[in-house]
């Protein structure tokens, strides 16, 4: 049996780990950065802890909203966030988030690793919007 198709995105952000976290785990910070140019953030709530969910609704240029959401699996401040991760479009189409932030200098290393998409077209269109939406966060710490 073939495994899944995932991806993983590396970037280093100039941002202490904390503030790293934070900007995953903060609505407020969330509706600054999240999703790729042309998306215009909604609304944004989250529960950071094992078992709490999270809700981020966006707008596409054409108009059309978009909303994911999931479940938070681990938590654990400021290194590591798991969650599962679907669109209201395709609930059965669930796959995981890990983010891993980790200390460097006087920044941050962070591992973004998606996984169990359902093939490899939904995972080429995620990294694109992963990529757009990480450009998008590398700008909260300038």
């Amino acid at each position: 049996m073939n495994a899944r198709p995932s991806l993983t995105i590396k970037r280093r952000l100039k941002a202490p780990p904390a503030r790293v976290f934070a900007a995953w785990t903060s609505p407020d910070l969330l509706m600054r950065w999240f999703g790729p140019d042309g998306i215009e953030n909604v609304s944004a709530d989250c529960d950071a802890r094992v078992g709490g969910a999270f809700r981020i609704a966006m707008r596409a240029a054409d108009g059309e909203t978009h909303e994911v959401s999931g479940v938070y699996q681990e938590v654990a401040p400021p290194e590591k966030l798991v969650f599962s991760w679907a669109w209201r479009s395709t609930p059965e189409r669930q796959s995981l988030v890990t983010v891993l932030i980790k200390g460097d200098g006087d920044g941050a290393l962070l591992t973004l690793i998606h996984e169990r998409f359902a093939d490899e077209d939904a995972r080429d269109r995620h990294s694109q919007g992963w990529s757009g939406s990480l450009d998008k966060l590398e700008m909260l710490f300038p």
